[in-house]
C-alpha cells in the first residue's frame, strides 16, 4: 500500500484514476492546486474515480455521494470562496 497524491481540475466534476479500492483520505488546496490525498494498492488495476464540486449556495442533488472535505481558496479576483468536494457513488 501506498499514500498518494492526485490534483484535480478546477472543473465542477472531475475525473481522476486511481487503483480500484482506493481510500480516499481528504482534500486541500497545497501551492493553489486542489489535491486529494488516497491509500490504494499500486498493483490494483486503475478505475475511474468521479469526484464533483460545489460552491456554498448551491443547489446539490438528494446523494451528492460521500462528502470528502471543504476548500477555502482565493479566486482570480482575489475574494475568498468555499468550495465542497464529493465522492460520486
Amino acid at each position: 500500500m501506498k499514500l498518494w497524491k492526485y490534483g484535480l481540475t478546477p472543473t465542477p466534476r472531475a475525473m481522476i484514476e486511481m487503483p480500484a479500492g482506493a481510500e480516499i483520505l481528504g482534500v486541500a488546496e497545497q501551492k493553489g492546486i486542489i489535491v486529494v490525498w488516497a491509500i490504494v494498492d499500486q498493483t490494483a488495476k486503475r478505475v475511474p474515480y468521479m469526484i464533483t464540486c460545489y460552491l456554498t449556495g448551491d443547489d446539490i442533488p438528494e446523494d451528492p455521494g460521500r462528502f470528502l472535505g471543504t476548500v477555502q481558496v482565493i479566486g482570480s479576483d482575489g475574494h475568498p470562496f468555499v468550495t465542497h468536494y464529493f465522492l460520486e457513488s
